[in-house]
């Protein structure tokens, strides 16, 4: 006999994706320095609406917050595609990871968004953790910033418009940039 587990997400979905309920469940946090991480903040969602929340002012600080993810087959969710309601501090930048996929920077525009990742098949049937991070470098307690990234709406999604040639995650080189040699 099976039995399910509920620290598990159900298929295809993201543990409390849309972080209402005031309670953070599903989701870890990490701090250092000072640094915070908040999976249970009302009114910094969408609409006013419960969301997460990282903070981090000075050298030395970071803040992270995980969930899962469960990433269906192919066979039923043909491109499937990470989707989340974001805002980050303008002109920051703050690190995406999923699973064993290379980070993802995230830049700042001071404005929530759509932000959507699209998943690689070799991911399906299987769940991952999603994380973001934010961390200052430099000497330590100086300030900097302030750098505040809100996140609301985390869910996974049939995006027709992600489809991956070859297998590849980027087989036109259109994400790396001049440093990349």
């Amino acid at each position: 006999r099976i039995e399910y587990d509920p620290s598990c997400p159900l298929v295809g979905e993201v543990t409390n994706g849309d972080l209402e309920g005031g309670t953070g469940y599903g989701w870890d946090t990490s701090t250092s320095m000072g640094g915070i991480a908040e999976t249970d903040v009302s009114g910094v969602g969408i609409g006013g609406s419960y969301g997460a929340r990282l903070h981090i002012d000075a050298g030395c600080e970071s803040a992270s917050m995980w969930v899962p993810m469960s990433i269906p087959m192919t066979s039923t969710m043909s491109n499937p595609t990470l989707s989340f309601q974001g805002n980050l501090s303008s002109g920051e930048t703050a690190a995406l990871t999923i699973g064993d996929l290379p980070d993802i920077v995230l830049e700042g525009t001071g404005s929530y968004g759509d932000r959507r990742v699209c998943l690689p098949h070799h991911m399906a049937g299987a769940v991952y953790d999603v994380a973001w991070e934010a961390e200052y470098w430099g000497a330590c307690g100086v300030a900097a910033g302030p750098l505040d990234l809100y996140v609301d709406n985390v869910r996974v999604l049939d995006d027709t418009t992600c489809v991956f040639a070859s297998g590849m995650l980027d087989p036109g080189f259109e994400a790396s940039t001049a440093d990349d040699k």
